[in-house]
């Protein structure tokens, strides 16, 4: 199911990037409040708290003809939900931040009492990383690409082997260096496990050829690239195209998961 998180603070970004470029880069659909330029203080803490994600205009900005702010260089948070939807945010909000610089710390604390700050990394593969400060979280980062938001990139050994599902585990070392030469990163994509049916939730591991290892909230497979071979196995028969999906995409692995989103290509199923 996931645990949530209270996270609060503020990146900044530099130079401030214009509210033109933002909007054409950000999606509709994960809207970002503007706060009006004379607001205080006190105005910006009320604002957030009832908005969770607020673009602060900087203290430099003019208004447009429409009156609204010419230039953001802060992003401030106050949500409490789930970690999916914190890195589905953030993630954006970076990409649309690309050739800007971010800077700045959220603290976090989960209800599962994990507590640390998310950080930006500069000059690295992630665009940003989850730092523990309390016993029971974990790091994790997430890279930044131009490719879908199920789409994420982890660092392998070449071989076949279980992972643990991001929200709850580390992805790629805090800010590693990209000239880092004996990294093998491989891709996965991270799907919901309502792509399944319940008879194929209960143990995926049990059919021929298919290669499953259970994970706390769904299933890591490997997307074989003999995927067509199985057309005569006894796969299910919903998971013979999520694999097909997975290698025309570039990825090497599924990570279902309860949490993880769906996608429009391919039916889900209700069932519980």
């Amino acid at each position: 199911m996931g645990f949530t998180y209270d996270v609060d603070g503020k990146w900044t970004i530099s130079p401030a990037i214009p509210l033109a470029v933002l909007r054409e880069r950000l999606d509709a659909n994960l809207p970002f409040h503007v706060a009006p330029l004379d607001a205080d203080e006190s105005q910006l803490a009320e604002l957030v708290d009832r908005e969770g994600w607020l673009l602060v205009p900087a203290a430099d900005a003019t208004v447009d003809a429409q009156e609204n702010p010419t230039v953001i260089d802060t992003l401030l948070v106050s949500v409490d939900t789930k970690a999916l939807t914190i890195d589905t945010r953030l993630d954006h909000f970076a990409k649309a931040c690309a050739g800007y610089e971010l800077d700045g710390e959220l603290d976090y604390q989960g209800a599962d009492g994990g507590e640390g700050l998310i950080k930006p990394c500069r000059g690295a593969r992630v665009a940003y990383e989850w730092t523990k400060t309390g016993p029971a979280d974990l790091e994790r980062g997430h890279p930044v690409t131009t490719a879908r938001l199920d789409h994420l990139t982890t660092a392998g050994t070449g071989r076949v082997f279980p992972l643990p599902h991001p929200k709850r585990a580390t992805i790629l070392p805090a800010c590693r260096d990209e000239t880092t030469p004996d990294l093998t990163i491989r891709s996965f994509l991270d799907l919901s496990t309502a792509h399944l049916r319940k008879e194929s939730r209960a143990d995926l591991n049990s059919y021929e050829g298919v290669v499953a290892y259970k994970t706390t909230y769904g299933w890591l497979v490997y997307a074989s690239e003999d995927a067509d071979l199985a057309e005569g196995d006894d796969w299910p028969s919903e998971l013979l195209p999520l694999v097909k999906l997975a290698r025309a995409n570039g990825c090497e692995y599924i990570l279902f998961d309860a949490d993880a989103p769906e996608t429009d290509a391919l039916p889900t199923f209700d069932e519980k």
